[in-house]
């Protein structure tokens, strides 16, 4: 098997989670993004990072943006259940130009509101309110799931949301 690297980058632990899953299910070494320089990258033929998605941004793609003639693969994590149409727009809005066709698959991490940082907890609580006016006919799947988290710690991981990932390094399926 070619030599392939899981690279994580977590706020909140969602991501790394996923991250140590599949490093249990495949023996793919895992590294911390913040670690990655005791790492030679150049002796992988595979990269993948696994990241939060904050604000409509997945976070260390840095990493991927400067590797030649490697797989890379995204597996994200956010607050917001699975929704096709929202991983579009993900993809729209942080893969581009030479990241434009790297496979990208999800997992639905965690809300941990016990642990959100000052800035994360403010915006979140404005968010709040501005949601809880609308009618639940006009909220979309992530703001449901604000709602429904808002103020206690939800963990929303599940092992299955790999299996689309592991099918794709096993060759039978493509990410979004």
């Amino acid at each position: 098997m070619e030599k392939a690297v899981i690279v994580y980058k977590s706020k909140y632990g969602a991501a790394k989670k996923y991250a140590l899953w599949l490093e249990e299910m495949t023996g793919y070494k895992c590294i911390d993004l913040e670690n990655i320089k005791n790492i030679k990258l150049q002796d992988c033929d595979t990269i993948i990072l696994f990241s939060g998605i904050y604000a409509s941004t997945i976070a260390g793609l840095s990493i991927l943006k400067s590797q030649k003639d490697k797989q890379l693969i995204i597996f994200a994590t956010g607050a917001s259940p699975y929704d096709e149409d929202n991983l579009k727009i993900i993809r729209e809005h942080n893969l581009s130009g030479n990241l434009s066709n790297i496979p990208l698959f999800y997992g639905q991490g965690q809300w941990l509101d016990s642990k959100l940082k000052f800035v994360d907890k403010t915006m979140a609580k404005l968010i709040y309110k501005s949601l809880e006016k609308k009618d639940d006919k006009d909220l979309e799947p992530w703001m449901k799931a604000l709602l429904s988290a808002y103020g206690k710690d939800v963990d929303w991981t599940n092992r299955s949301y790999l299996e689309p990932l592991l099918n794709y390094l096993k060759g039978e399926q493509y990410g979004c």
